[in-house]
């Protein structure tokens, strides 16, 4: 069936959301947005709808390319074409016209996650000139997993800000986009929550994450000061968190694999469920 290809910014929050979903209502990690949530997603990853492209077949909108950016470098924040009209270019046809895009608004770099099992995504990626920069692990502790044996009232809540402000130079890789300061300053002003240990009337590390909901937590940001380390202050650290999470499926997403962190959330039971390559394209 022929197709044609529109601006994102053509289209309200609502379709886009609802062809979001259907992209990838049958992906090994589902998206359901509500317009609302949509719209928070663009915002705090600086997703421009003008560089963003909308699939039409007959009419009907069957498929979202997305492109962020931030100074000289941009995201694909998802990339989805419906079930029913895969396979006839348009995925190929939207990832040229983002990086067409790309190159007219003067961006230097794009990168992009894809999941290590979708083999298809992956391959075209690839013959379309990106490279695999590294791998990307998403950790879950199921509530079943029980509580860790430590004291609750080590853990200390405080503001998500004020934590960023100290402690986000602690990464030992960079983070990904979703995990870029500029994205949890966003996610601050819509409910973020953050807890500390503190030594010293100090924090030694932080977990940031969104209040419980259904029984599931995602966290979005785990540091540890170096000076103290996995084992003083890390381990504590999320052992405390979990006894405030009794019955709570946790989640971390975009971990780096040479994190340090892994080992840590390892032994403390999580499983890592999703894999990602982490993609870069460079245009100088």
């Amino acid at each position: 069936m022929p197709f044609s290809l529109r601006p994102a910014s053509g289209f309200d929050a609502c379709v886009l959301a609802d062809v979001l979903n259907a992209s990838y209502r049958d992906y090994a990690a589902p998206i359901h947005f509500t317009s609302d949530q949509y719209e928070f997603f663009v915002s705090s990853h600086d997703v421009d709808p003008g560089l963003s492209v909308v699939a039409e077949a007959a009419g009907k909108p069957v498929g979202l390319a997305q492109l962020a950016r931030r100074g000289g470098r941009g995201w694909v924040a998802g990339v989805g074409v419906e079930p029913e009209h895969r396979r006839q270019g348009i995925a190929r046809a939207m990832m040229e016209a983002l990086m067409c895009n790309a190159r007219a608004a003067g961006l230097e770099r794009l990168q992009l996650e894809v999941l290590q099992q979708n083999e298809a995504a992956l391959a075209l990626y690839e013959d379309l000139g990106w490279c695999i920069e590294r791998e990307l692990l998403t950790w879950s502790r199921p509530a079943d997993q029980g509580p860790l044996p430590i004291p609750a009232e080590l853990l200390v809540e405080m503001d998500p800000l004020a934590l960023l402000d100290a402690g986000f130079r602690w990464h030992d890789q960079p983070p990904c986009w979703q995990r870029e300061h500029t994205t949890l300053g966003s996610f601050a002003a819509a409910g973020l929550r953050g807890w500390t240990l503190l030594r010293n009337d100090r924090p030694a590390g932080y977990v940031l994450g969104f209040s419980p909901h259904e029984g599931q937590m995602t966290l979005v940001d785990v540091v540890v000061d170096p000076a103290y380390g996995i084992r003083s202050a890390g381990r504590p650290l999320i052992q405390a968190l979990h006894l405030r999470l009794l019955d709570t499926t946790t989640r971390l997403a975009n971990e780096p694999v040479d994190s340090v962190l892994n080992h840590l959330f390892a032994a403390l039971t999580y499983r890592v469920i999703f894999r990602q390559h982490e993609m870069m394209l460079n245009f100088v």
